[in-house]
């Protein structure tokens, strides 16, 4: 099993509402992607610079790559955090970023 923890920083100007939005459509990945496994999303309440945290796995590499090329993924999930979408609101903050880990079987 691979887990992944990704902490995202908000882009000050961003909306509560497009906040909320972005939290939403990540805790919602599982229900349109079946390789998102144990699926939780929350907000950090400490000064750390992450705002928005989300954990999640995949049962192996190969669902994780199914993962990545799943429509739900490009049309929902990238909007959001990649760095040249329109719509993107995260940003690159030190102490944020993606932390993956095997787990043993």
């Amino acid at each position: 099993m691979i887990r992944r923890f990704e902490t995202y920083g908000i882009l000050p100007e961003t909306s509560t509402a497009s906040q909320e939005r972005l939290a939403t459509v990540l805790a919602e990945a599982g229900r349109y992607i079946p390789e998102v496994l144990e699926s939780a999303v929350g907000w950090n309440r400490s000064d750390a610079p992450a705002r928005l945290v989300w954990e999640h796995a995949f049962a192996s590499a190969e669902s994780y790559q199914r993962y990545m090329v799943h429509p739900y993924h490009i049309e929902m999930i990238d909007r959001y955090v990649l760095a040249d979408s329109p719509e993107r609101i995260v940003e690159a903050a030190r102490g944020a970023g993606l932390f993956g880990y095997h787990c043993a079987e």
